[in-house]
């Protein structure tokens, strides 16, 4: 879970850079489903979905609340982000730049839970 939960994660800060820098420069033009609604939301279920999966499992066998924090950091981010891209009183760039950074303490939280969890397993 935590290899889906990586990539997954990584791909979606990706999206969100490419999305902001090609919106800055200009316009998502013939791009637009690609960085949608939809797909942005695609994104956040697979994100928070493997997030929890592997929290909930990785936690039962190390127990590292660091972890829990870390992982809570991301969801919470990606979750402000998602709130964010809402209003129009927040400057564009805002969201993309705070769903990068759920995005990466995601990766974070799940090479360090398959870190844990690999130690353990020796």
């Amino acid at each position: 879970m935590d290899t889906a939960g990586s990539f997954v994660s990584g791909a979606c800060a990706v999206h969100c850079l490419i999305s902001a820098l090609l919106v800055s420069a200009s316009g998502i033009g013939a791009f637009g489903p690609l960085f949608g609604p939809t797909t942005e939301t695609i994104f956040l279920v697979l994100a928070v979905g493997s997030a929890i999966l592997a929290g909930v499992s990785g936690f039962r066998s190390h127990r590292s609340w660091r972890l829990i924090a870390l992982m809570s950091a991301g969801l919470l981010l990606l979750t402000t982000a998602r709130v964010l891209h809402g209003f129009s009183a927040v400057p564009h760039i805002v969201a993309p730049l705070v769903s990068i950074l759920g995005a990466i303490c995601l990766v974070a939280f799940h090479l360090q839970n398959r870190r844990l969890l690999s130690t353990q397993a020796r």
